[in-house]
């Protein structure tokens, strides 16, 4: 008995000390402090910033907590640049910049880290921090800043070279290396610090694929500023808003606070609001991006850009005098498709195609014609799997004994049905026509229950050979019917259709909306866009002396009007040219999204002064919406 009450004892003095442990080993989840929002802070640095005389072949920069550089190759910038680029590093609270080579004498240095620095621990970011030293006796301190735009788009261009050129020449773009650079951040926006003084300056953009700084290969993004720019300075009086009394009011009530608007005299560098447009020239380089055959008898080729003529094309060691083909090539002659006519060429496992096309040559400055010899392959698809044999096999045993008629191959056509009161209607096959009867081709209007002949109008399209339409004076919410008679249509292989009956339905008009723009200063040459949020334009009129015009019958949808400047007057968007000293033709914008609604009409005063780049692209464009911004494929 005494023994089990004193095991009974030393059970409860050790589950007592069990239960002590682990209520002290178990406090609880601390409740911490406020999050640390502070951004690193700069406490020691060799040299000292704004430095003078330095001779160095290092910079070493000392913080108060531990940081990291985060895309430092892509955003840190040293200028004016030097032959090869110098290394960064970060470790614990330093940063070392190394320099490889030597610095300029009496020039002003600026290590532009952007927002590359941050803490370790919370990723607070340093924002557009940017150390400065001499290796001359003085430090050169104006400023020039801006924007880089798209021309086709206005989005902002992100990561960009903007440079500064002392030496005027027309060539300096192309063959000398700049004074001063920097990068725009994701807003399109730049500053180019530590500047000389009383100084005439160029100002380019330049998306620098080999990293010299210079323009010399014609694949690169650019954009410059048709006049000269000098540095300078001016007391400005800029709104800043002071909350009143703050010591009085109780910081937890934020409905009590109160503001006022103060003015203060600020310094400000000029010029502060340059404004580039980026485009990409013509003459970059011309190359097959792809070439495919898909089926025996057809044949692709798509380039990477347009060209003004066409390419020339032919079957190596076949007849030139004999047709063997038939091709078909795109608006711009950058997309190429074959027809193979020929069987004996088609049926070889292999096609030879030689393709002359006009080149850039940099040396000469100049086009040349440039051959090359593709070899299309065709492979018969692989056997069927023996699942599929069984199945096969199968249906031919279910089918014995039945009387099947073989199916004679026939050209398919696509016919269009539902359409606008203004469309037109279209036939349209997988290959090229050879022969179309419109004899053979009826349209009536059902009226009641009857259907009615009618007249239309025919349609050739001069680019899309697979293509005919046809138009009539189409009543809205009315019915109609095509009919296509056997044979009417035979293609390039002698494939001919089945009769065809399409009924065509016509939307009724209280399906669109209408649109009234009254432009009050038409610029010269002008082109009035209707544009998708893609940027593709659906519809478009040379803008009149008066300034008003109408779009009618538009699908509901949100739009965009721009004006396009057409400078040449060929109706369509041109890039530039820094050769020629051509500008991209330039768009103005309307200010405000126009919501197309059905069966409303909508009256849009489009005032051209009120525009600009940067009130369009901080309304309208996604920051970093763009990273280049110089092609435009509509028009």
């Amino acid at each position: 008995m005494r023994r089990n009450a004193k095991n009974l004892f030393i059970f409860m003095a050790a589950f007592a000390q069990v239960l002590l442990i682990f209520c002290c080993a178990n406090p609880g989840t601390p409740t911490g402090g406020p999050k640390d929002r502070q951004k690193p802070v700069v406490v020691s640095s060799t040299p000292e910033i704004n430095a003078k005389e330095f001779s160095g072949n290092k910079v070493v920069i000392n913080f108060d907590e531990n940081i990291q550089l985060k895309d430092a190759d892509s955003k840190f910038v040293m200028s004016p640049p030097m032959e090869k680029a110098p290394k960064t590093d970060a470790h614990a609270k330093t940063i070392t910049v190394s320099f490889d080579g030597e610095l300029m004498p009496s020039t002003t240095y600026t290590l532009d880290f952007a927002d590359c620095i941050s803490d370790l621990n919370e990723g607070n970011t340093l924002d557009n921090f940017a150390f400065t030293f001499s290796t001359g006796s003085s430090t050169d301190s104006m400023m020039i800043s801006g924007n880089v735009y798209s021309t086709t788009d206005i989005s902002p261009v992100k990561g960009i070279y903007v440079l500064l050129q002392a030496n005027l020449s027309d060539t300096a773009f192309n063959t000398v290396a700049p004074i001063r650079i920097a990068k725009t951040d994701e807003y399109g926006r730049f500053a180019i610090k530590n500047v000389p003084n009383a100084k005439y300056y160029n100002v380019f953009a330049l998306d620098d694929n080999n990293r010299n700084f210079k323009f010399d290969q014609p694949g690169e993004t650019i954009a410059w500023l048709k006049d000269s720019i000098t540095t300078s300075f001016e007391i400005r009086q800029i709104p800043d808003s002071v909350l009143v009394d703050s010591t009085a009011i109780d910081a937890r009530d934020s409905s009590e606070f109160k503001y006022e608007h103060i003015m203060r005299d600020t310094l400000v560098y000029t010029p502060d609001s340059l404004v580039l447009f980026t485009f990409l020239e013509d003459r970059y380089d011309q190359y097959i991006v792809s070439n495919d055959r898909k089926k025996r008898d057809f044949l692709s080729i798509i380039f990477n850009k347009p060209m003004a003529n066409k390419p020339k094309l032919s079957f190596p060691g076949q007849d030139a005098s004999v047709k063997h083909s038939v091709t078909q090539y795109s608006k711009g002659n950058d997309t190429i498709s074959i027809w193979i006519t020929d069987t004996i060429i088609s049926k070889g496992d292999s096609v030879l195609l030689s393709i002359d096309y006009p080149v850039w040559v940099d040396s000469l400055n100049a086009m040349t014609v440039k051959t090359d010899t593709l070899d299309f392959w065709f492979y018969e698809k692989a056997a069927q799997t023996k699942k599929s044999d069984k199945s096969a096999s199968r249906r031919r045993k279910k089918d014995e004994g039945k009387e099947k008629k073989p199916e004679v191959p026939s050209l398919k056509l696509n016919v269009s049905g539902g359409l606008g009161v203004f469309a037109s209607g279209s036939i349209t096959a997988e290959t090229p026509f050879d022969k179309f009867d419109w004899s053979g081709i009826h349209l009536s209007h059902k009226v009641d229950t009857l259907f009615y002949p009618m007249d239309y109008t025919t349609i050739d399209d001069t680019i899309n050979i697979r293509y005919k339409g046809f138009k009539a004076a189409w009543e809205p919410g009315n019915e109609y019917q095509l009919e296509i008679d056997s044979a009417a249509i035979v293609d390039v292989f002698g494939l001919a259709c089945k009769p065809i009956k399409q009924k065509i339905n016509i939307t009724t008009l209280d399906k669109y909306g209408t649109l009234y723009i009254d432009i009050d200063s038409v610029p010269a040459n002008s082109i009035l866009q209707l544009v998708t949020g893609k940027n593709e334009v659906k519809r478009h009129v040379k803008v009149p002396k008066s300034g008003k015009v109408a779009f009618r019958y538009i699908k509901p949808a949100e739009y965009m009007l721009r004006i396009l400047i057409d400078d040449n007057g060929n109706g369509e968007w041109d890039t530039g040219n820094y050769a020629k000293r051509l500008q991209p033709e330039r768009y103005i914008y309307y200010m405000e999204k126009v919501n197309v609604r059905a069966n409303w009409e909508i009256k849009v005063d489009f005032k051209v002064g009120m525009y600009t780049p940067d009130k369009y692209a901080r309304k309208f464009m996604v920051k970093g919406g763009n990273r280049k911004g110089g092609r435009n494929n509509s028009r």
